[in-house]
């Protein structure tokens, strides 16, 4: 997809970049020099680049927003079909012959398997014997809470503020 008007040799010296780095991970330093050493002033290759994000961006959004759609759809499509399963289920279940109804046809076989689970009194583990619980325990550390401390010019072990530069394109 193309929406700005972007000099050929950058879009495709970019394009170059983009396939590279997605087989190997990382830009070649000659791929660095040959978008270095084109005849643009800085600022034109700057703009390219930025541009060219502004497209991949537009692109990434564009398919996210169909692919939000196409989940939508799945879950719907999946909703309506566990409904007609519990409705099979409902229309052919029959307590004394459970084990015996069977509908089999050209197209379809559909019957009952047994399956056992276990059920826990009013879903309350305290009533299970200690040794058939786990204990899960789970550690989060609050980095809003630390970084807020370490603001006001406290210290917290183990814990120092990083500052980062992030990259606006507008």
């Amino acid at each position: 997809m193309t929406i700005f008007d972007i000099d050929n040799d950058i879009r495709d010296l970019l394009d170059k970049m983009n396939t590279v780095m997605e087989e190997e991970g990382s830009i070649p330093d000659e791929l660095v020099s040959e978008l270095s050493s084109l005849k643009e002033e800085r600022e034109k290759k700057l703009e390219g680049i930025a541009l060219y994000w502004k497209e991949l961006k537009a692109e990434a959004d564009a398919i996210k927003v169909e692919a939000d759609k196409l989940a939508k759809r799945a879950e719907s499509a999946k909703n309506k079909a566990d409904r007609m399963k519990e409705f099979l289920y409902m229309m052919m279940y029959d307590e004394d012959a459970i084990e015996q109804e069977k509908v089999k046809t050209n197209r379809v076989s559909v019957y009952f398997t047994p399956s056992d689970s276990v059920m826990i009194e009013n879903d309350d583990w305290r009533k299970v014997p200690e040794e058939y619980v786990n204990v899960v325990t789970d550690y989060k550390i609050d980095k809003k809470a630390i970084k807020a401390v370490l603001k006001e010019g406290k210290e917290v072990k183990g814990a120092s503020l990083k500052t980062n530069y992030n990259i606006q394109i507008k």
